[in-house]
């Protein structure tokens, strides 16, 4: 279980413009690179700012049903699923985003249990503390996606360097 993670110097995500930076990540410097079993992480002092991490892999519902997703970050976050994670994925196709702590969109995306869908996540911190949470509800629960063995489902991904390039 979990995500292929980079992180990279730079802000990835600008959410003044709403936009993603259109050299990312072509340009950015990858500072790590490695296989995430927790997936997001929970509120952390100031240990560093203008970062940028990205997480690649799949997510595999444990049952079938309507799923919905969101995030609650400091500071920025958005998620992409199915296609849309593998290429072509903008801010405005995101399936949920998160902005500062305001919480972030729920996003529904219905499921058939045991298939993997290709997910797409990515966090930028500008300063300041760092929190980004990731949760999963079936037909309108909600499940923080850091849990291993998850009844509603798991990220998964395979433990090659390139993991997560679809």
């Amino acid at each position: 279980p979990g995500l292929w993670r980079t992180t990279y110097t730079g802000l990835g995500l600008d959410f003044y413009s709403y936009n993603l930076s259109p050299t990312f990540p072509a340009s950015f410097t990858q500072v790590q690179s490695m296989k995430d079993t927790r997936v997001g992480f929970g509120s952390d002092s100031d240990r560093a700012s203008h970062f940028t991490m990205m997480w690649l892999g799949y997510y595999k519902p444990a049952q079938s049903g309507d799923y919905y997703f969101s995030i609650d970050v400091d500071d920025y976050a958005c998620m992409w699923l199915g296609t849309n994670a593998i290429s072509g994925y903008t801010f405005e196709n995101a399936e949920t985003y998160a902005n500062n702590g305001q919480g972030g969109t729920k996003a529904k995306y219905t499921m058939i249990a045991g298939r993997y869908y290709p997910v797409r996540i990515i966090y930028t911190e500008v300063g300041g503390g760092h929190r980004c949470a990731i949760t999963s509800g079936l037909n309108g629960g909600q499940q923080e996606l850091q849990n291993k063995n998850s009844t509603v489902g798991a990220f998964y991904t395979d433990n090659y360097t390139n993991a997560g390039n679809f």
